[in-house]
């Protein structure tokens, strides 16, 4: 567009093909921009842009306002990690399942099984078990689950 305005004396008029929708809606946003005039044909579906007296290019041109494709990302980049499908992972996760919040050895069934009636009393039995954990003890239990995720990285 700021060809068709630079260059008036050779031309007055930039013809567009059909677009979608979006397109044609930046054509018409575009053309406020620079004061141009748009025409739309209806029939065609042709959208046409038409240079005025009042059309000019505007100081911050809108190449200078997107922002560039080269810069840096900001934030740190994610990475997607995957579960580890191999058996000996399974059964790690699994034998580690029965163990108790301090990692000493079984862990009781009878804390759970008076729960079961409502959901309640189970979350009550989990909350009282940590509150008798030591900071010491709950710092390796973090530990130990965050080898077991991150052992790879």
């Amino acid at each position: 567009m700021e060809a068709l305005i630079l260059d008036r004396a050779t031309r007055t008029r930039l013809e567009c093909p059909a677009q979608t929708t979006y397109q044609r809606l930046l054509i018409h946003r575009a053309a406020a921009y620079y004061r141009l005039s748009p025409e739309a044909d209806s029939v065609t579906k042709l959208l046409a842009v038409s240079v005025t007296q009042e059309s000019r290019v505007p100081l911050k041109r809108l190449a200078d306002l997107v922002p560039s494709l080269m810069a840096a990302p900001e934030g740190p980049m994610f990475k997607i990690m995957r579960r580890d499908t191999t058996p000996r992972a399974l059964s790690a996760h699994s034998s580690r399942s029965n163990l108790t919040l301090d990692g000493s050895g079984p862990a009781s069934t009878s804390t759970s099984a008076a729960g079961d009636s409502d959901g309640e009393s189970a979350s009550a039995t989990s909350a009282s078990l940590k509150k008798r954990i030591t900071y010491a003890e709950r710092e390796a239990a973090y530990a130990a689950a965050r080898e077991r995720i991150f052992d790879e990285f």
